[in-house]
């Protein structure tokens, strides 16, 4: 698996472009993987903090990404990395998550509203992992812009301890991510040790 990190100039009008409009994120993020015609499950995450003015992407593929594409003024950063040697069942990991945690009824998502809501949303999903110690951090809705109308996306930011219960099934959720919208910038768990 490989991780990237793409930082990028917030004051430059390419990002500024790319920050306000989702699909146009997706549309950057995607275009490291255009050699590929099967790229697998591509996950990615704009992340909250922003060091010096810059905004960091960190992005998720089973693929090596290319990106020479992007303009001069995005450092690129790619590492390879191998969690099946260091994901065992009871280690405990730090992790952040954004997801989009809904509930369907009628065939329709709606983003769910309040902390009680969502915790009990992100502990029911058997994913390998018992989040233990967690905050939970409304992020509000991102938009995206799709056929001419904009669509909205339920942000939560999950953030704390988990633990793994199944390394098989751990395994899986880190290269498929959790929830609906992987493919906006949603699902991708980044797991650090202590």
């Amino acid at each position: 698996m490989y991780l990237s990190r793409l930082t990028m100039p917030l004051l430059d009008r390419e990002t500024q472009k790319r920050l306000a409009d989702g699909y146009k994120m997706h549309q950057s993020v995607m275009g490291g993987f255009k050699a590929y015609d099967d790229k697998g499950r591509v996950l990615y995450r704009l992340e909250p903090e922003t060091p010096g003015n810059r905004a960091v992407v960190v992005v998720q593929s089973i693929v090596l990404p290319d990106w020479n594409y992007l303009p001069g003024n995005v450092v690129s950063e790619v590492k390879e990395m191998d969690f099946s040697s260091v994901i065992k069942t009871g280690c405990i990991f730090s992790f952040r998550l954004r997801a989009n945690p809904v509930v369907t009824r009628n065939g329709k998502r709606y983003g769910l509203i309040g902390e009680e809501a969502q915790r009990a949303w992100i502990e029911k999903k058997r994913c390998g992992f018992a989040f233990e110690d967690y905050r939970v951090i409304d992020e509000g809705h991102m938009i995206f812009r799709k056929n001419g109308r904009h669509v909205y996306y339920k942000a939560v930011r999950f953030e704390g301890r988990l633990q793994v219960t199944d390394k098989h099934e751990a395994l899986k959720t880190l290269m498929g991510g959790i929830g609906p919208a992987k493919g906006f910038g949603f699902g991708l768990l980044s797991l650090a040790k202590g």
